[in-house]
């Protein structure tokens, strides 16, 4: 009986990639732009090299992504395991959720691409660039350019443009616009694309605009509760209020953003900086993490606990 021939993954080869048939791919809890994005390109990278390729995400998945192939993405654990595991877009493995933690340790080899600045470092091989705006452009900047197509492209197009909030954040070099006009080579359009993630229902613009109007404001630093109550009042789920930190952000005279969400007996922050503070420190302080200036966490404490030690650390 043949063997079933392993294949090497062609964008890694050349830093010690083994060879092999299968591999599945994790991204983060709650995921972004960048991570959905980008695990939906890697996978039809290693399909097209006639790998193997399963997507695993614990979810939710904000709406404003339903454009792209969502139901790829298995939200339950495997039944069997592939050889290898690919990690996206997660520092560490906490990130996964409670659903997929702990799955690492079945994999006998484990490949983390991430941007993140707090990485644990946690893979075999580690491809790891604080430097890059995103995992995308990451992504797109080891994958041969001969190994894109038009779907790939527009996969990691939606990573690098989400994740800079449409080029906007610090993290945007030279290099970011070079693999974006590549990538836009590939016949794909940055308008519609745009449209997708960024133009809001009526619905969600007048929940942001709700929770601006009682909004508490010390000095540079502005603080923003979200509870049930009020998402229930426009339907909005919690997937819907991803891009809300980055839209306070754009009051002139703020430079942070401090966002909290209730939720069942904890409370998920955002915290954004313009420039000043270093919210990526704030959030390790309680137990997340992320950029320097874009970072998350979630605590065990209701929404008005959760913004009195938020103040507290602010303050430290």
């Amino acid at each position: 009986m043949e063997t079933e021939q392993k294949k090497t993954f062609p964008f890694l080869a050349e830093i010690g990639m083994p060879s092999v048939k299968s591999a599945d791919i994790y991204t983060h809890s709650s995921p972004d732009g960048d991570a959905i994005g980008s695990s939906l390109a890697l996978a039809s990278i290693l399909e097209n090299a006639e790998i193997k390729a399963r997507l695993f995400c614990e979810g939710p998945f904000p709406k404003k992504y339903s454009f792209l192939p969502i139901s790829k993405f298995s939200t339950t654990p495997p039944t069997s395991f592939s050889e290898s595991a690919f990690f996206l877009d997660c520092g560490d493995t906490r990130r996964l959720g409670e659903t997929f933690s702990k799955i690492n340790k079945f994999y006998e080899l484990k490949i983390d691409i991430d941007h993140h600045v707090d990485n644990k470092l946690f893979g075999d091989l580690n491809v790891v660039d604080p430097n890059a705006s995103s995992t995308a452009e990451l992504l797109a900047s080891i994958v041969h350019d001969d190994l894109i197509d038009s779907q790939i492209a527009k996969y990691l197009y939606v990573g690098i443009i989400s994740d800079t909030y449409g080029f906007s954040t610090s993290t945007v070099s030279s290099k970011t616009f070079k693999i974006a006009s590549n990538l836009l080579e590939k016949d794909i359009s940055s308008n519609v694309i745009w449209k997708e993630i960024f133009r809001l229902p009526t619905n969600t613009f007048l929940f942001y605009a709700d929770v601006l109007k009682y909004s508490e404001r010390d000095r540079e630093t502005i603080f923003s509760k979200v509870t049930k109550d009020l998402m229930d009042k426009y339907s909005i789920s919690e997937e819907d209020t991803e891009g809300l930190a980055n839209y306070l952000l754009q009051l002139k005279d703020i430079d942070t953003v401090v966002l909290l969400r209730e939720r069942n007996g904890s409370t998920r922050l955002s915290f954004r900086s313009s420039g000043k503070k270093d919210v990526g420190e704030i959030s390790r302080k309680l137990g997340g993490g992320g950029h320097k200036f874009a970072s998350g966490a979630i605590i065990d404490q209701d929404l008005n606990q959760a913004l009195s030690t938020v103040k507290q650390t602010l303050m430290v």
